[in-house]
């Protein structure tokens, strides 16, 4: 079994792509880029996915830099389709939020969303799916969070909204990345 460095969790949209780039990898759930490349310098990963560029916000920034810093390569790449929802505790309602966290990418992906619901506050999270995780764990009933519905479905979260992206043909683009 391969095993494989993300950032984030299990669900994310991290191990999304690593499933469709590597049969039945073993994961290795990392913080931030830079702790899911070190994971692959040191030999405690035999490769790592990263999402590198998304159709709404283009490059992403952090994760291209940390790449470029490395001394690691890019080799396989897909595109994944992004289908943001707002997951909340099971019985919340929409007018009850005052708070949505996600990763800072998957929120600079929804700023029509927040510009459109100027009461709620973004907070950075993780990830996407640790995102979720966090605001089914805590039970409170103001937080929601920006994931996918696969994360949103194992966590046990209500999906309040769905297509929450700027645009409804949102893509990222992951890459396997190694020595």
């Amino acid at each position: 079994m391969t095993r494989c460095a993300i950032q984030g969790i299990r669900y994310s949209y991290s191990d999304e792509a690593a499933g469709l780039l590597i049969n039945r990898p073993g994961l290795i759930e990392c913080r931030d880029f830079e702790e899911t490349l070190a994971v692959v310098k040191e030999g405690r990963a035999d490769c790592a996915v990263m999402p590198l560029e998304n159709l709404i916000i283009g490059e992403i920034r952090s994760a291209v830099k940390a790449l470029s810093e490395s001394g690691l390569k890019t080799y396989e790449s897909v595109s994944l389709e992004v289908r943001h929802v707002l997951a909340a505790v099971p019985g919340t309602t929409f007018e009850s939020l005052t708070e949505i966290s996600s990763h800072p990418e998957a929120i600079k992906q929804c700023s029509d969303f927040f510009s459109g619901n100027r009461h709620l506050k973004a907070i950075e999270g993780d990830d996407t799916a640790s995102s979720i995780r966090n605001v089914v764990e805590s039970g409170e009933r103001h937080r929601a969070a920006i994931g996918s519905t696969s994360a949103a479905n194992f966590y046990g979260a209500d999906i309040l909204r769905k297509n929450l992206a700027n645009d409804v043909d949102n893509f990222t683009t992951f890459f396997l990345i190694s020595h």
